[in-house]
């Protein structure tokens, strides 16, 4: 009985260590696939070492160094602690016979990485990352290249002219708006409109990703509210009080100054946009009207750039962009703006009876200072052979209406 016992228990102890071999095996066989991964893994961070050392110098090897170490983190769940150990000093002993860094090695399995003291006087040495931009005390010149706020300087004084012209298309919308009945809402999204519109256009044809300015200087919206619930809630009472009014010559000469500012700022941001010479003129030319355009065309009226009813506004702007210096291209735009008002200076229109008929119904009585364009046109062509005589002058139907009043004012202003 008892040898039966002991043969039983014999027979039982030789099947638990065949058992036990079977799972160490198996073990030893893991294992040996993790070694041979992560040494193909290190032998490459040691190539990117050695290569980064003779490529980039001291810091490339560092940031080598530091992949070598995160390699070894792999290799700890598969290895012992002396295993890793070995390897580690393994990988050393390669780099450094290469002349490369020596990466730092964990001993124990369950500690992560340590930097090395070279990783950490480089952190400490580096300054630290700028906040974004619209956290900067200082920040850098935006897009257009002015400062971000008016300053003593050339650029910084653009900038200020930019404010003011916002304000004072700000105002001269608002003022539109309530000219044609519409309410608080209207007035201010109009005035709004009016003066960020041109820049909005102008950003959006530059493409590339830009956003509109006024949405990364935020500035510019609360100027514009500002002023457009400012002038709706007080205007009258200066109207009343003091006998403002909207074709007083301060309010042209406001409304000038922001075609000046606007036109050469949209010129900068076509010159660093890269694009070309007649697009940059007409990126200026954009800023400073194609917000009245948007106005006109929510207030149903005939779009005050495009027609002669009054004085001119694109000509002016279109000078301005052209010129080579940002306070001659203010000058030109502010110079040329008086001028048109001043003399009443308007383009000539189509020289056929349904063009002039056109034209009157939307307000041009045919009169100001016109360009005889079309004059020089026809003596081109008399001289060239191509035209008959003395053409007679017709005689105005009675029964068409008669030519209305020139619109001023609020109306004529883009």
């Amino acid at each position: 009985m008892l040898r039966r016992v002991a043969a039983a228990l014999v027979a039982s102890a030789a099947s638990t260590s065949s058992a036990s071999a079977s799972t160490a095996r198996v073990a030893s066989d893991a294992a040996s696939r993790a070694f041979a991964d992560a040494s193909r893994d290190a032998l490459l961070a040691r190539h990117l070492a050695a290569s980064s050392s003779s490529s980039f110098g001291r810091r490339g090897a560092e940031t080598a160094t530091v992949a070598s170490s995160s390699l070894l983190t792999r290799l700890q769940p598969p290895l012992t602690a002396r295993g890793a150990s070995v390897f580690s000093r393994h990988l050393s002993s390669s780099g450094g016979a290469r002349g490369g860094p020596r990466p730092v090695v964990t001993h124990r399995s369950h500690d992560k990485p340590r930097a090395s003291s070279s990783s950490k006087t480089r952190k400490t040495s580096e300054p630290p990352e700028p906040p974004p931009r619209h956290r900067q005390l200082n920040p850098e010149p935006e897009i257009d290249g002015m400062p971000r706020y008016p300053e003593l300087s050339i650029p910084g004084t653009l900038r200020f002219l930019d404010y003011f012209g916002t304000a004072s298309f700000a105002m001269t919308g608002t003022l539109a708006a309530a000219a044609r009945g519409m309410d608080l809402l209207g007035c201010v999204v109009v005035g709004t409109i009016t003066a960020v519109g041109g820049g909005t256009v102008r950003d959006l044809l530059l493409g590339r990703g830009r956003r509109a300015f006024w949405m990364e200087e935020i500035e510019y919206l609360w100027i514009c509210l500002g002023t457009g619930v400012l002038t709706f809630l007080s205007w009258p009472t200066l109207r009343r009080e003091f006998g403002v009014d909207e074709s007083d010559w301060w309010v042209e000469a406001w409304d000038a100054i922001g075609v000046g500012a606007f036109c050469v700022i949209g010129a900068q941001n076509g010159i660093r946009a890269g694009v070309p010479l007649p697009a940059v003129i007409a990126c200026g030319m954009f800023t400073a009207t194609f917000g009245g355009v948007i106005r006109d065309v929510l207030m149903s009226r005939p779009v005050r750039i495009l027609h002669s009813y009054t004085d001119i506004y694109a000509s002016a702007a279109l000078g301005g962009a052209s010129a080579a210096r940002i306070f001659a291209g203010v000058a030109v735009a502010v110079g040329l703006r008086q001028l048109a008002t001043r003399f009443d200076v308007r383009l000539p229109t189509f020289g056929d009876d349904r063009a002039r008929v056109a034209a009157m119904s939307k307000g041009d009585d045919g009169g100001g200072a016109r360009p005889p364009l079309r004059e020089v046109a026809d003596a081109a062509w008399k001289l060239l052979g191509l035209a008959g005589g003395e053409e007679e002058e017709e005689e105005e139907d009675a029964s068409s209406p008669p030519p209305p009043p020139p619109r001023r004012g609020v109306f004529g202003r883009g």
